[in-house]
């Protein structure tokens, strides 16, 4: 069992990097995951870094992405989460929804910046104008809970529900929600 799998991976990664080293943009990056994660290659964080500061110099969305990857699992450097978000907000100015969501998640928690719930909300509704799954569920959050934002539970369990939808599990947050408004029209209010 998975072999082919594995054989499949080698393969990809080899018109891969065929694609990179003849300067194909989102190749760069894409490769620099395989070697960060050890997809298709046996994993080596130090070439993950350097393919991935290959694809950020393209100036490719996809290459910020990798890059601020790189800086923030530590492949070749020291972790550095100001750097990498840096790179992240390159990638989400390229319009890459995951990179806004990822954005949004770290400017809701700190992680690299200072905690911002509008900046978050910002970069959720961004990626979710793009139909991404998780920051629907981020932005639902961020209504549940009146992050950067006015409380509003129909909104959140909107969102949860679109995020269910699209394949997201947001079953748990919705029930939550629902709970919420349940208790809320208990009460009159």
């Amino acid at each position: 069992g998975g072999g082919g799998v594995v054989q499949a991976r080698r393969v990809a990664t080899e018109w891969l990097l065929k694609a990179a080293e003849g300067g194909l943009p989102q190749a760069l990056g894409a490769v620099a995951f395989r070697y960060g994660a050890g997809s298709g290659v046996t994993a080596d964080p130090s070439a993950a870094l350097d393919w991935a500061r290959r694809g950020a110099a393209a100036g490719h969305p996809f290459g910020h992405w990798a890059l601020a990857n790189a800086l923030s699992r530590g492949w070749g450097t020291e972790v550095d989460m100001v750097a990498s978000n840096v790179e992240l907000r390159k990638a989400a100015e390229g319009s890459l929804a995951f990179a806004q969501t990822e954005l949004a998640v770290r400017h809701l928690n700190g992680v690299g910046t200072a905690r911002d719930a509008s900046q978050a909300l910002v970069w959720a509704r961004r990626a979710v104008e793009q139909n991404d799954p998780r920051a629907m569920d981020v932005l639902a959050f961020l209504y549940e809970h009146g992050f950067g934002t006015s409380r509003n539970l129909d909104e959140a369990a909107r969102l949860y529900e679109r995020a269910i939808a699209a394949g997201y599990d947001s079953k748990a947050n919705l029930e939550r929600v629902r709970r919420q408004r349940a208790g809320r029209a208990g009460t009159g209010g």
